[in-house]
């Protein structure tokens, strides 16, 4: 009798864990790849275009099927640049949509002429 009620709940453990698994990667890779996108951005000439650029391929790369729908948007401030990398992350239940919102944000590198 208690292994009938004992399975289910450890099948239900391991699903958890697993989609937990799906998630934390999930972020990770989005997290990584809106870094790689504000280093490059960052540099001189300044361009968000080849910061999301940057993004998108190592999302192409590192997060192909983890990440569902990656959407990614760099805007530069004053003195930063930001990068953001929404998506969704894989779900092991048909219907459930774990949404992921990661950003970057860097100093925009500034060049000063030599000392003299």
């Amino acid at each position: 009798m208690s292994t009938v009620i004992l399975w289910p709940v450890v099948l239900l453990l391991i699903w958890l864990i697993t989609q937990a698994a799906f998630v934390y990667f999930g972020r990770s890779i989005a997290l990584a790849a809106a870094e790689q996108g504000a280093q490059t951005a960052r540099l001189q000439p300044v361009s968000t275009a080849r910061g999301q650029q940057a993004a998108a391929q190592f999302l192409e790369a590192a997060g192909s099927g983890l990440l569902l729908t990656p959407h990614v948007e760099a805007t530069t401030g004053q003195a930063t640049v930001r990068v953001q990398v929404d998506a969704s992350a894989v779900s092991l239940l048909p219907g459930l949509r774990l949404t992921i919102h990661q950003e970057s944000v860097q100093p925009l590198e500034q060049l000063s002429p030599p000392p003299r």
